[in-house]
């Protein structure tokens, strides 16, 4: 038997029964993949808590800290103070007269991209510690369940949080500069203000897209062991690999007797010489027989593991990322809107009327190509949330090709085709929602609302115009 064939899941035990033993297991696990990404968000005001991990039960739980307390406050209070500045100066200084147009949507965009600084940085702190305590504990139930080889995950999902922190720097990094550099008499910092909020706001969104694309990750593993598992039974291959055997030795022995016995009894009247002489093959029958049950058992059991992973995965991106995260994306999407209808709108009456740089400095931009760097960042976040949230839809709702592949390979009235049965229910039940605080779903659909909400006001603009 291959080793590919070995499991379909690391085991079938609880996962608060295993201990790590081996000192590597305690170098890669999923805080440490996950650590790089942790520190980042640490210092935007993004996760206010540290972890505390039992390497010897292999736990991680997170903690709020006086430190991040402190820090969150800080942030709240000089976000809050930004904002309002931002909103007073104008009227102040008398400063609609120039422009009302660009000088409102300038103070509208802000507003909005603070509000969501604001109320990001409050939650967290606040209601939601104990909801990424209960993704952390679950993600590692799911993990102990079903990864076969975790440090390999582990080092995948490190790499790639690596690349995407690297890559996000370089961008931001070279925005700001430009941005810095371009505004040679201007206050910094109100540049260093808007860094952070900006910063911030990219933070959360990844926080989103990278969590939405993890579970996904374990969505498509289970996916995978249905697919196995149905080639296996396709190819009447032995089963006795397929899942990890949790039955006790003593069950299986009390098992192999009462087949024996159930045997025995219906061949009474034949002698022992007879039935040895006759039936060579009896003992074999009786033992495939066993074979049978005990595969049976086990893939009852590895069926009722990949219906709790399901739920808990569904549970966790139907329920809980969308209360963190719901009415910051709905904030966030208001926002980035704005801005690319007023970027766009600027852009074409530049190349139509070419305004003087009077107005622009209104809006403290220099060049054109600045607006054109701020939407092509906002379509980027647009277009990865669309791709994460419909991938993991995608991937959800594909389980029951895989689960109804493997029901042909069973008959009707068997316990496993119930249990398939219960699973392919629950996935069409089940079926994976990301919205906006339920204002607006979180697909490809917002996507192309998206494009053609900016069009069409850029388009109403340059009429009245």
């Amino acid at each position: 038997m291959s080793s590919k064939n070995n499991m379909l899941f690391k085991n079938n035990i609880r996962p608060s029964q295993e201990r790590i033993t081996k000192p590597l297991q305690q170098k890669t696990n999923f805080y440490s993949s996950i650590k790089i990404f942790y520190y980042w968000s640490l210092i935007f005001g993004c996760a206010p808590y540290k972890f505390i991990i039992d390497t010897m039960a292999d736990t991680i739980n997170i903690k709020r800290t006086i430190f991040s307390v402190i820090q969150s406050a800080i942030a709240i209070l000089v976000v809050f103070v930004w904002m309002m500045y931002t909103i007073i100066k104008p009227i102040v200084l008398n400063t609609y007269e120039s422009n009302t147009t660009l000088v409102v949507s300038q103070i509208i965009t802000v507003c909005f991209s603070g509000s969501s600084c604001f109320l990001s940085l409050i939650s967290s702190v606040t209601i939601n510690i104990k909801k990424w305590g209960f993704i952390f504990e679950k993600v590692l139930y799911i993990d102990k369940i079903i990864l076969r080889e975790p440090q390999q995950s582990y080092k995948k999902t490190k790499l790639f949080i690596t690349l995407q922190i690297l890559v996000t720097i370089v961008l931001l990094v070279s925005f700001h500069a430009y941005e810095t550099l371009s505004k040679k008499n201007k206050m910094f910092y109100k540049i260093a203000m808007r860094i952070f909020v900006h910063v911030h706001n990219v933070t959360v969104t990844l926080q989103f897209i990278n969590l939405v694309l993890l579970l996904s990750n374990r969505l498509k593993i289970i996916s995978e062991r249905l697919e196995e598992l149905s080639s296996m039974s396709k190819e009447n291959t032995d089963l006795s690999h397929s899942f990890k055997n949790s039955i006790k030795l003593r069950e299986q022995r009390q098992t192999n007797a009462s087949l024996f016995d159930t045997q025995r009894y219906s061949l009474m009247g034949t002698s022992a010489m007879q039935n040895s002489t006759n039936n060579p093959v009896l003992g074999h029958e009786t033992s495939d027989i066993t074979l049978d049950n005990t595969n049976k058992l086990n893939i009852l059991t590895g069926l009722k593991q990949l219906r709790e992973v399901h739920h808990i995965i569904c549970d966790i991106l139907n329920g809980v990322v969308n209360s963190i995260y719901g009415l910051n994306i709905l904030i966030l999407s208001t926002y980035m809107f704005l801005s690319c209808v007023k970027y766009v709108h600027l852009m074409m009456i530049m190349v139509v009327k070419k305004p003087g740089s009077e107005s622009l400095d209104l809006l403290n931009i220099n060049s054109p190509g600045m607006m054109l760097c701020f939407i092509v960042l906002h379509l980027s976040k647009v277009v990865l949330i669309s791709v994460a949230c419909n991938n993991a839809s995608q991937v959800c709702a594909n389980l029951n090709s895989s689960i109804n592949s493997l029901l042909l390979t069973y008959p009707s009235g068997s316990d496993v085709s119930k249990e398939l049965q219960l699973l392919s229910i629950q996935t069409i039940h089940s079926k994976l929602e990301f919205t906006a605080f339920d204002f607006f779903p979180l697909d490809f659909t917002y996507f192309h609302m998206f494009l053609a909400g900016v069009t069409t006001y850029t388009v109403i603009l340059l009429q009245f115009a």
